[in-house]
């Protein structure tokens, strides 16, 4: 098929892992390797022709793969937006170029990382260390036993990444089927019908009484259908409250039914979430860099607040006893957080959300 195109010869010697593009202005994909029986061929332009499947799941080649017989083309990653698909399988319309090909045998090193680098280090325990997107806190995997590598990934703007400042913002996305557990293992998702990718923010020694804590940070979700399922709970922010007795949700940001944004406030220091009186924050806050600001003032007496302020207007403010205990520490958690998810009946949907620009500050 792809054979009488082209005239150069190419040596293939990359181990990472070559990206493929659709383009929706042309209906075109840019292949970077594709095996045609026996012949390797580089940097392929082709027009789609229809989907055959979405399969998902890890990446097992650097190449894509067609089929003379079946006339399909089974492609390992194309990223699509700021969308990521693996492992699909397409029809194609017609050839537009190849650069070079070359006779290919033997087996190609697959890094299955995807796009950027793991949030997961070698020792579970060990903090994410980059200032470019969390400035000096120190942030941690919530939950990296059995997380998948592609659930919590380090990106870079060059790639083509949503990147507020800098050069590089984090990147969170669960697929269908996905689970972990937290590391120390004392909590399971699998078992409790819930799926999560999750930083955390650090325990600090008790110091947090009586001051006011701040936490800045942006937050981008591409366009995708049923980021959050019907019926389902998705939480994408969350602050915590430990105290040596308890810890308890403070504050979170969820997605509603209607995929907008919205702020769960507990009260009386229980995980009590009033999901029907959730104050909507944005309608619909997809494809843009949204600033999420929290002021928080930490207090056992009642002149205490949890503020909110978004795109620098202020949301809400809710002035209440903001600790049962004179020793306190607050956690910012960011990430995706999914519960009951054996509501949602249709296959799971691929979720994706972007996080840059995380400042903390305590007066």
């Amino acid at each position: 098929m792809f054979k009488k195109l082209f005239l150069l010869i190419f040596l293939f010697n990359s181990s990472a892992f070559a990206m493929d593009y659709y383009n929706s202005s042309n209906n075109q994909i840019t292949l970077s390797y594709v095996l045609v029986d026996k012949t390797l061929y580089k940097n392929v332009v082709v027009e789609l022709g229809s989907i055959v499947s979405l399969a998902g799941g890890e990446i097992e080649t650097n190449y894509s793969e067609y089929n003379s017989s079946t006339q399909i083309l089974s492609i390992p990653a194309v990223k699509v937006g700021d969308l990521f698909y693996t492992n699909s399988k397409v029809t194609v319309g017609k050839i537009i170029s190849v650069e070079s090909w070359t006779s290919f045998s033997g087996t190609i090193p697959t890094d299955k990382t995807l796009v950027g680098k793991s949030c997961q280090s070698l020792e579970l325990n060990e903090s994410i260390n980059n200032t470019d997107i969390f400035g000096s806190t120190l942030f941690y995997s919530v939950s990296a036993i059995g997380e998948k590598s592609y659930a919590c990934q380090v990106v870079n703007k060059s790639d083509g990444f949503p990147v507020y400042s800098g050069n590089q913002s984090l990147r969170f996305e669960l697929r269908a089927g996905d689970c972990s557990a937290n590391s120390d293992n004392t909590w399971n998702d699998c078992a409790n019908d819930r799926s999560r990718t999750e930083v955390s923010e650090r325990l600090t020694p008790w110091s947090s009484i009586d001051k006011v804590i701040t936490y800045e940070y942006m937050m981008y979700i591409p366009s995708q259908f049923n980021f959050k399922p019907p019926k389902t709970f998705l939480t994408v922010a969350q602050i915590l409250m430990f105290t040596p007795n308890n810890y308890v949700g403070l504050a979170q940001l969820i997605i509603d039914d209607n995929n907008n944004l919205s702020l769960a406030l507990t009260t009386d220091f229980q995980w009590t979430r009033p999901t029907d009186e959730a104050l909507l924050v944005m309608e619909k806050p997809f494809d843009q860099w949204i600033k999420i600001k929290f002021d928080i003032k930490t207090t056992t007496s009642p002149n205490g607040f949890v503020r909110l302020t978004v795109n620098d207007k202020f949301i809400y403010e809710q002035v209440r006893q903001t600790s049962a205990e004179e020793k306190l520490n607050l956690r910012l958690r960011l990430g995706m957080y999914n519960t009951g998810i054996s509501r949602f009946k249709s296959e799971w949907p691929t979720q994706i959300i972007y996080y840059d620009e995380v400042v903390k500050t305590v007066k």
